[in-house]
């Protein structure tokens, strides 16, 4: 078959042509009417049209008049002439026929041979006058119908795209359909939002293709009909991401990639975006594997093998545990269950060594106790593809401080499911909190302020296309302790109440968002975030009267009747934070924003200590909007500010800070070397942040007074600044850790880093200068077994174990590795540096934990 365009439909019109039949012309010259805004262009749901074999000379008609023509046009634009009155047409599929003219209609349902006469109709909707019938064609292809979820209508067989971006299912509708997956049979774009679109009329329905006849005898010519308009100009090309990008090569979000990306964050594509290509190098080293020696059994049928060491149940146990948790890519299937674990890290028992990762013996399982409360309790579901994991983060200050405390874990989310954030901790710190962000945030980074009081989250807003940071207030509690229950003295926290948004010793029961700071415009897909408030946690340890070791929140508790001690003049005033700086990246927008905390500090301090008034307001903890603590809506005073933002030449891929230094490590001093080490000399030390791009380089950044730390004092734009570059790192940086202990150095969490180069299956420790200006590459490892896209640190608590922890993407478990000389905290064995080195210069090879899901995070910290 055949379609008529525009033209055609003219040519027609201008030769008078009425096709034959038992009716006669609609005028002197046989012309018909058009519906007004009728594109010939447009298929409509027609085959063929076939004249009747009796013609007779039609009786005169009255000439149209405008009354005629404006009676037609009631059927609306979208109607347009199928048939004449006495011609058969076919209708492939069923479809509602408009049949009459002027003011008289009637309508039938038809498909198949139809014949455009008073029988077909069941009666004359208006006699004496030639009639015609008429249909409404498909939507033209590019239509919006319907968002998913919804129902739509097309009055015509259509071919309908469901799907989004580059993804889509085609299917013939007629009539009414639903845009879901249900209908479409398939799930085109997984985790994605998405529409139906008209692709036009289905194939098999044109114009009629019989030509029309001549006009009847005597019959004036019609006149000719006005030139079509000029049509309009082809719309610019919608704008195409580079492949694996959410940006078009312009730097440009595109609205499609950004929102399919966000919606894959965990899977493959979403993986593939955040850490490049996996690692396919050949020709790397294979570190030795030292094996196990022996098991220490917990139980029957749980034991946990060591590495190094022989068991001695008559030596006094230094025992000492590393937990730690981690998330990825389900194997297979969507399950929450299949993609978060935790395990033994590394640890220290009865004078062995356990450097491979192993299950629990706690509990022998790798899914943590947590999820079966957040299953229970509906904050989670186990099969629902919007609750897997995306963002996994634990903080990597000192040791056995509030922010390593637990790791807080972000889900997916869906166009129709907010994202849930939630905590998973070791095993005797592992209270439960959980908060959901707003529909169509999807979370992209987490990070923790060091007292544990703030958690900072970037976001990518799908629904308005801009990049946020969350604002969530903590509130830590002694473990399995409620928010208005009782307290107990669990490693000196506060023993009144909760205080969100103040120091406290990160084992969470609380969690609020108090809203969400807008990024620059030039950042609305941001891929990293650190924050640094500089103040040591171990700040808030003091002595007690009798010259006992405490904490600042038990002896404030109850803070109401403490507040003197944490006020200028107080003896802890200098214990909490009073500012910070937050240092967030864009890796597709190559852009890099600095956010000023201080606003945020400045208000919750003074609420906490500003007046009784304000004291007692802060006691009515709660997540209602007139609850403690207040939403920044209410509160603009307390927003975070963006300070300034920097564009780099490269894409950055992860960011880091100085752990402890501030403004005031300025005043920093040291003894002098001997013999002159009673006197003492200037130590200056100064706040920076680590970018590392996707090329092999970290950039250094001075913070200047952002950084707080203890005492108030104004920062200004100009102080965040690039002060220098590392290079050679590698091809492909995923991934910067805090170095958490090194031999031979010290200070490393201020002075050193690990880096992650997937490309080349190695990581790496970059080591800075003093005056924070420049570094160097102190040393890589390698191991042809991984496909490393995360490499973070053991702690070093009480035995230096140097353990390093590799998410191994592709090899589906956790590998961990020995970097340094194993040195034990007491005389049984492994007691000084050279005793128990490791197998080969470069290293050893640990073991592995398999998995269920390939892990792209994983931090660790000390059992408390």
């Amino acid at each position: 078959m055949k379609r008529i365009d525009k033209c055609t439909l003219a040519l027609v019109v201008a030769a008078g042509a009425l096709a034959g039949c038992g009716g006669g012309g609609s005028g002197s010259g046989g012309s018909f009417a058009l519906p007004q805004g009728t594109d010939g262009a447009t298929a409509l749901p027609v085959a063929s049209t076939t004249a009747s074999t009796t013609e007779s000379t039609p009786a005169p008609a009255p000439a149209p008049t405008a009354g005629k023509e404006t009676a037609l046009s009631k059927l609306g634009s979208s109607w347009v002439k199928i048939a004449e009155e006495g011609q058969t047409f076919q209708l492939s599929a069923p479809a509602l026929v408009q049949y009459g003219a002027d003011s008289g209609w009637t309508s039938k349902e038809l498909s198949g041979t139809v014949t455009c006469d008073n029988a077909t109709f069941g009666r004359d909707p208006l006699e004496y006058v030639v009639k015609a019938c008429y249909v409404q064609p498909a939507p033209p292809a590019g239509t919006l119908l319907a968002q998913e979820g919804a129902s739509f209508t097309v009055p015509a067989p259509t071919l309908v795209k469901y799907g989004a971006d580059s993804r889509w299912i085609t299917k013939s509708v007629t009539g009414t359909a639903a845009c879901t997956n249900t209908f479409f049979g398939d799930d085109p774009a997984f985790m994605t939002a998405k529409s139906c679109v008209s692709a036009g009329p289905a194939p098999e329905l044109d114009f009629p293709t019989k030509p029309a006849p001549a006009p009847a005898p005597g019959a004036a010519p019609a006149p000719a009909p006005a030139p079509a308009p000029a049509p309009a100009p082809a719309p610019p090309p919608a704008p195409t991401p580079i492949a694996g990008d959410v940006v078009d090569i312009s730097g440009t979000i595109v609205a499609s990639a950004y929102t399919n990306i966000a919606y894959k964050f965990g899977q493959a594509e979403g993986v593939a975006y955040r850490f490049g290509p996996a690692a396919t190098r050949t020709g790397v080293n294979t570190l030795p594997l030292r094996g196990d020696v022996g098991a220490i059994t917990h139980s029957p049928g749980n034991d946990l093998y060591y590495q190094l060491g022989a068991e001695n149940n008559s030596a006094y146990n230094l025992y000492v545990s590393i937990h730690a948790a981690t998330i990825g890519t389900p194997a297979s299937g969507s399950s929450l269950s299949s993609s978060v674990a935790w395990f033994q890290s590394q640890a220290t028992d009865r004078v062995t060594f356990m450097q491979r990762p192993q299950m629990l013996w706690q509990d022998r399982r790798l899914l943590p106790s947590a999820i079966d409360t957040y299953y229970a309790s509906g904050v989670l579901s186990p099969n629902d593809p919007a609750d897997l994991p995306i963002v996994e983060d634990r903080g990597e200050n000192a040791a056995d401080s509030p922010s390593t405390r637990l790791s807080l874990i972000a889900t997916q989310g869906s166009p129709t499911k907010p994202a849930t954030i939630f905590t998973v901790g070791t095993y005797t710190a592992q209270n439960r909190a959980s908060v959901k962000l707003a529909l169509g945030k999807v979370p992209t980074a987490i990070s923790v302020t060091g007292g544990g009081e703030f958690a900072f989250v970037t976001v990518w807003d799908t629904i308005n296309h801009k990049g946020q940071v969350a604002v969530i207030s903590l509130g830590g509690s002694c473990q399995d302790c409620t928010l208005n229950g009782p307290k107990y003295d669990w490693w000196h926290d506060w023993m009144d109440m909760v205080h969100p948004g103040f120091f406290n010793q990160g084992n969470y029961i609380f969690m609020k968002v108090l809203g969400y700071v807008d990024l620059p415009a030039s950042m609305k897909a941001p891929t990293s975030i650190k924050v640094t408030t500089g103040m040591h946690p171990y700040a808030a340890v003091v002595y007690t009267s009798n010259g006992g070791l405490s904490g600042m929140a038990k002896e404030a508790s109850p803070m109401a009747n403490n507040r003197a001690k944490l006020l200028p003049g107080g003896e802890y005033y200098e214990r909490y934070a009073k500012g910070g700086v937050a240092v967030v990246a864009s890796k597709s927008e190559k852009t890099v924003a600095f956010l000023d905390l201080g606003p945020l500090f400045k208000y919750t301090n003074e609420m906490y200590l500003g007046s009784a008034q304000t004291n007692l307001e802060t006691q009515n903890v709660g997540l209602g909007a007139n609850q403690w603590p207040y939403l920044l809506a209410e509160r603009p005073q307390a927003t975070p500010a963006v300070i300034k933002t920097i564009t780099l030449a490269d894409k950055p891929t992860s960011v880091l800070t100085t752990s402890t230094y501030n403004y005031w490590s300025k005043d920093d001093r040291r003894r002098m070397a001997p013999p002159n080490d009673m006197y003492w000399e200037p130590n200056p030390h100064h706040a920076r942040a680590w970018v590392a791009t996707e090329n092999g380089k970290v950039h250094m950044y001075s913070l200047g007074a952002y950084v707080q730390g203890p005492k108030p004092v104004a920062g200004t734009p100009a102080e965040i600044a690039e002060v220098g570059v590392v290079t050679g790192l590698g091809s492909n940086i995923t991934h910067l850790a805090a170095a958490k202990d090194y031999p031979g150095q010290t200070d490393t969490l201020n002075t050193m880093l690990i880096f992650t180069d997937r490309a080349n299956r190695k990581w790496g420790w970059v080591k800075f200068a003093d005056d924070g200006n420049s570094g160097t590459i102190l040393r890589t490892m390698e191991d042809s077994r991984v496909d490393p896209v995360m490499v973070t640190m053991s702690d070093n608590y009480s035995t230096r174990g140097n353990i390093v922890s590799v998410a191994n993407y592709s090899g589906q478990s956790i590998d961990n590795y020995r970097f340094g000389d194993l040195i034990y905290p007491d005389n049984n064995f492994c007691s000084a540096p050279g005793v128990c080195p490791t197998m080969a210069s470069g290293g050893e090879y640990a073991g592995k934990l398999a998995l269920p899901f390939k892990p792209f995070a994983v931090h660790a910290s000390n059992v408390p």
